[in-house]
């Protein structure tokens, strides 16, 4: 128990920095925040529907708790008790089957990682990858559309440039004409 609260936490944690409004990358995507949701309310699932009795039914009866910054906390004298009371019923939440903590991890990691489903976290990669390549391929149209400006705004330099000389050579032509006529006169 001590072991699946250190690795929680270490999900938790990971997910905190990445969901932090101000900082996180993930600030405002749904995926993550249902992940978060689906975590803050792991402790107090009922996750063994058929426990009668003092068998315990959720990780809280193992001593499991959520914290309010979202991290996990080992009661260890609540798992001693329940170890005490009900061992079997306390191991069986641990082995394989449709209910228990495996069977739980797994329909939190089917539904997080789940790529057609638009609020999980595999929803969201699928969505940034589609994002990053429009990116790159707007980038790559963005770079030819910039060279094409480019040529054609040296073409209408060069053009105006000949004009302007033109203009210039006219202009001095003009000037030594009038300066002419004015000596004659």
């Amino acid at each position: 128990m001590q072991d699946l609260t250190t690795a929680l936490n270490q999900v938790a944690s990971a997910l905190k920095d990445a969901t932090d409004p101000l900082s996180g990358d993930l600030a405002r995507d749904s995926g993550a925040q249902g992940l978060k949701r689906a975590l803050s309310g792991l402790a107090g699932n009922v996750i063994m529907p058929g426990a009668t009795g003092t068998e315990p039914r959720t990780l809280a009866d193992l001593g499991l708790s959520t914290q309010r910054d979202g991290s996990f906390q080992l009661d260890t004298a609540r798992l001693t008790a329940t170890l005490k009371a009900d061992p079997a019923g306390a191991a069986a939440i641990f082995t394989n089957g449709l209910y228990g903590a495996f069977a739980t991890f797994d329909g939190i990691t089917r539904r997080a990682t789940a790529t057609g489903d638009p609020g999980s976290l595999g929803g969201s990669v699928t969505r940034y990858t589609a994002q990053k390549a429009k990116a790159g391929t707007d980038k790559t149209e963005l770079a030819a559309k910039q060279a094409a400006l480019r040529t054609q705004l040296i073409t209408r330099f060069a053009k105006m440039n000949t004009a302007v000389g033109a203009s210039k050579s006219t202009l001095s032509f003009l000037q030594n004409q009038i300066a002419a006529w004015n000596k004659s006169t």
